[in-house]
């Protein structure tokens, strides 16, 4: 989808241009998570993102979610998990990923 929206032929992307899909990723994360709690991905895979304050049915907050998208950035986090199969990215924004349907 990076490539398509941001017009880069796969395999010929060379210097700073290498992060564009990574940079895109990073703001469909700190648009959408906190507005609607779901990029397109998680919208195609049934799941959304939610805070674990109040009821569990509200996207995190603006700050949580940055935290989250730029920890997502790092990859790392996202590959560590807990018992609970959340990974340190969710655990630090206070979030978790449900199914949505």
């Amino acid at each position: 989808m990076a490539t398509a929206l941001l017009d880069l032929t796969w395999g010929e992307v060379v210097g700073a241009q290498a992060f564009a899909p990574l940079g895109l990723f990073l703001v469909l994360n700190l648009v959408l998570v906190p507005t609607i709690g779901t990029t397109p991905g998680h919208r195609l895979l049934g799941i959304r993102v939610v805070s674990l304050d109040g009821d569990g049915q509200q996207p995190p907050p603006p700050g949580r979610a940055a935290l989250r998208a730029l920890l997502l950035g790092l990859f790392v986090p996202a590959i560590i998990l807990d018992a609970d199969s959340r990974g340190l990215h969710d655990r630090a924004a206070r979030s978790v990923v449900v199914n949505a349907r």
